[in-house]
Parts: C-alpha cells; sequence; structure tokens
C-alpha cells in the first residue's frame, strides 16, 4: 500500500481516504488501493470533480468533512483541502495499526470524540509488537504532519528496515539454538564415552567438568 501511496504522490494524487475498507487484497495476495471518489490534485485544490461523483464536489465545496474518521489525519479533519500525502500515510498507518490490533488506534461512539482522540492522545501501546515497529507507527501517527514521514517511500524504506532486522534476529536466534543443540548432542556423546573409560573416579569427574 505504501507503494501505491507513492506512485500516487509522484504524480501529484491524494487519496484522503486510505482505510481497510478500501484495500483490496488479491487472490495472489496483492494488495490494491481503492476508490478515488474522495481524491484530488496536489496543486488543484479544487479538483475534486475529476475524481468524485458531482455530489463529491459538492461536498467539497460546502466544506463538508471528507474522509473517515477513525482513519483521519488531525489537519484533515480541520480542512480537507489541506490534507497532503502525509495525510493519506495517517491513514495507512491507522491502518496498520488496525491490523495488528485488531481495531483502529482511536475508537469512540461520538465521530467528534473519535476526531479529539486522533487530535490530542498518544497513540495507545498494541501488546506484543516490539519496540521498533511501535517507533515506527508512532511516528507515522504524529499530530503534526511536519513529524510524520515525509513520503510513502519513507515509510516503505523503514518497515523494509525493521522487517530485514527482524528476519535477521530470526535467523541468529535459529542459528543459535542450533548451535546449542548441536553443542548438547556432542557434550552427551562425550559424556557417554568418557562414563565408559576405565579410569579413576577424579580423573572421570575432571574430564566431564572440562566438556560442561
Amino acid at each position: 500500500m505504501g507503494a501505491a501511496l507513492h506512485i500516487g504522490f509522484r504524480n501529484g494524487v491524494i487519496h484522503r481516504d486510505v482505510k481497510p475498507s478500501n484495500i483490496l487484497l488479491t487472490a495472489d495476495g496483492t494488495a490494491k488501493l481503492l476508490d478515488l471518489g474522495l481524491a484530488r490534485l496536489h496543486d488543484d485544490p479544487d479538483s475534486e470533480t475529476e475524481w468524485g461523483e458531482q455530489e463529491t464536489a459538492q461536498m467539497t465545496q460546502a466544506g463538508v468533512q471528507l474522509g473517515t474518521t477513525r482513519y483521519m489525519a488531525p489537519e484533515q479533519a480541520a480542512d480537507g483541502h489541506s490534507a497532503d500525502v502525509r495525510s493519506d500515510i495517517y491513514g495507512l498507518v491507522c491502518t496498520l495499526y488496525h491490523l495488528l490490533a485488531g481495531h483502529p488506534p482511536f475508537d469512540a461512539d461520538n465521530p467528534v470524540k473519535i476526531l479529539m482522540m486522533h487530535a490530542q492522545d498518544p497513540v495507545p501501546p498494541i501488546p506484543g509488537v516490539d519496540e521498533r515497529l511501535m517507533t515506527i507507527i508512532e511516528k507515522g501517527l504524529a499530530k503534526k504532519p511536519a513529524d510524520r514521514f515525509q513520503t510513502p517511500g519513507d515509510l516503505v524504506d523503514r518497515l523494509r528496515d525493521w522487517l530485514t532486522i527482524r528476519e535477521l534476529q530470526q535467523e541468529v536466534e535459529a542459528l543459535r539454538q542450533a548451535h546449542q543443540a548441536a553443542t548438547s548432542d556432542l557434550q552427551e556423546r562425550l559424556r557417554q564415552r568418557i562414563e565408559s573409560l576405565e579410569v579413576s573416579s577424579e580423573e572421570r569427574d575432571a574430564l566431564l567438568n572440562a566438556i560442561v
């Protein structure tokens, strides 16, 4: 999804409604970003009519809030025209949070309260999510756009770095466990050979201690 947003960003398109229901997962596991009904061109605040239905354009011109509150950046809630690619990044990281936690980062029965939570509340930690990934999520959900990742590509790069580190850690742990298992097996074979020797108990104990 980050790659899709980056392509849009390079072409000047702001989606403004990134959320789980606008992501389609194909049979081969490819994620596709859907619904440009609220999208606009970055350099043309009045370009909604080029992307959506007439009703969407009328809503925008009337100042009606555009987007989905559970995934909406604070600046987009204040003014839909001010949304830029960093608002889309916010929505994408909200979606990532939902994927990991099973619920959006901020939720309530009242939409206004949800928007206030987006603007004021710290990002709730996700149990079981490691510190590095949580740091990426917190940066993506920063209240001020200037404090977030500045392009979708920046976010993708950080996530790829995190994934690489995680894979390396798993490989190191697998190697450690394999080494430990091999060492234990060798120690057991040496113990059996030492136990079979016809030597004094003192010599046997000395040899056994040497292999521990």
